[in-house]
């Protein structure tokens, strides 16, 4: 009799371990997939604000890069009424599969403020932009 409760205590732990080993994998996965967006989106506002158009275009989408046509058409897009970018900060992140969205206030070199977003899309090796839109100045 003294075999099935150890036999039954190990089952039970091997079924935990087992448990608690799959939680640690998805939330590693999770927590590496949101730093990897932020990391691009981080990288592409910076180069924005620091005039580096053909870095930012460089993390672009080919299908955003063939939408706009030229790096310039980039910085023209993120450019209002000669105000520049001047600062950023994302809100909360929303990862769904492949696709990601950060809700973006801008700062602008005017001082204005906008609200927009800004989106990511990931292919077989990296996340990429595929979008970004603004809201009016406020």
């Amino acid at each position: 009799m003294a075999t099935r409760p150890l036999r039954s205590r190990l089952v039970l732990g091997i079924i935990l371990a087992v448990i608690v080993g799959g939680l640690a994998v998805f939330v590693t996965l999770v927590l590496s997939t949101t730093s990897e967006v932020v990391d691009t989106a981080e990288r592409f506002m910076s180069a924005l604000e620091g005039g580096r158009t053909s870095e930012a275009w460089s993390l672009c989408s080919p299908d955003m890069q063939r939408t706009l046509k030229a790096p310039e058409r980039l910085a023209q897009a993120t450019t209002r009424s000669g105000a520049r970018i001047a600062g950023w900060s994302f809100g909360r992140k929303r990862v769904v599969d492949y696709y990601a969205t950060l809700p973006l206030k801008l700062k602008w070199s005017d001082g204005s403020n906008t609200r927009g977003s800004l989106h990511l899309g990931r292919n077989a090796e990296r996340w990429q932009i595929t979008g970004i839109e603004t809201a009016s100045a406020r």
